[in-house]
């Protein structure tokens, strides 16, 4: 008769398989026996569907491959979602971002991270001047500045 294997042993089978261990490697890092490690492994795929597990051991390779952590990679997806949400194309997108970034860096004390409040600033201002209006609205208080100066 097989002893019960102990639903936390079960779960660090799982969890060393879904990071691309060998059915060897884990039997040894668990004191269990391959056939054990197969079982355990097989009555999972069966609950769950062997496409899901699957694609859940590649994407968990894949993470430690590129030395990406789960949330990282949650963000990432969600940003590309909310991007082709609003047809945004993505190779676009990125150089468009690199672009911004490489501008930044030659403008001396602008940051990246200031621009959206930057523009933020600016499309406020945009309510009571029109963009095609801003050289006149400044030249306005330009003269107005220097009245004001000699009074």
């Amino acid at each position: 008769m097989n002893p019960k294997i102990a639903v936390s042993a079960k779960s660090i089978v799982i969890q060393q398989y879904l990071k691309g261990k060998s059915r060897d490697d884990i039997a040894r890092g668990c004191g269990l026996s391959a056939g054990t490690i197969s079982n355990i492994i097989s009555e999972w795929r069966a609950k769950l569907g062997q496409y899901v597990v699957e694609d859940l051991r590649e994407l968990g390779i894949n993470l430690k491959r590129s030395v990406m952590n789960p949330l990282q990679c949650a963000r990432g997806f969600k940003i590309i979602s909310m991007l082709e949400t609003l047809g945004v194309d993505q190779d676009q997108f990125e150089e468009f971002i690199s672009g911004i970034n490489m501008h930044c860096r030659k403008i001396d004390g602008l940051e990246p991270g200031k621009i959206a409040s930057y523009l933020a600033d600016l499309l406020a201002f945009s309510k009571t001047v029109q963009f095609s209006q801003i050289w006149q609205y400044i030249d306005k208080n330009k003269k107005r500045k220097r009245r004001f100066r000699t009074v």
